[in-house]
């Protein structure tokens, strides 16, 4: 069987690390690998190592290591979870997985704006894992996602409200099995 890439796609508060930890729990040999506990991490323990402004370079090279690790060193399925916007990010992300040891995931969570809002102001989650003076309501406001397109990955599953996590997570014995139907959309 080969070992299972999930890769999370969405906008900030959309839920993906909430998920990826409630699937891991359901799934032992499933690892989160997060780049908001990285970047909380990096703030914590090695701030003077940040830039004040442009992409946290360091979050990412840590992130990477991580997988690289992970994909190497264990023989764990991963869930990579952060906001994967970028359709050649993604693309170029998944590449390091080859076809015939890995099957990739994208889970597209693709809430409404006001789902995204409600949730960004009714959220209690710290600013540790954002630079800068900007908060998750002007970060919400810039992000740009390009939608996941079928090409992308072995299974694109599409997550529009809290019932599809819900009946995704009821029914996650057909993801693990290769010749299973394709499960939600």
């Amino acid at each position: 069987m080969r070992r299972i890439v999930l890769l999370t796609v969405g906008k900030t508060h959309a839920g993906k690390s909430t998920f990826a930890d409630r699937l891991s729990r359901l799934y032992p040999s499933f690892l989160v690998i997060d780049q908001d506990v990285h970047a909380r991490f990096l703030n914590t323990h090695y701030q003077k190592l940040l830039p004040l402004d442009g992409p946290n370079r360091l979050k990412h090279q840590l992130t990477d290591t991580i997988v690289e690790h992970a994909r190497l060193q264990s023989d764990l399925h991963l869930i990579v979870c952060n906001a994967n916007l970028s359709k050649k990010q993604r693309i170029r992300f998944l590449q390091q997985f080859p076809k015939d040891q890995y099957r990739t995931i994208l889970v597209h969570f693709d809430l409404a704006e006001e789902v995204l809002l409600a949730q960004v102001d009714a959220s209690i989650k710290d600013r540790a894992e954002i630079r800068g003076a900007e908060d998750y309501r002007q970060i919400l406001s810039r992000q740009r996602l390009e939608r996941p397109e079928p090409d992308e990955a072995d299974q694109v599953i599409r997550i529009r409200t809290q019932t599809d996590i819900e009946s995704f997570l009821q029914d996650t014995a057909w993801f693990m099995n290769e010749e299973a139907s394709k499960g939600p959309v």
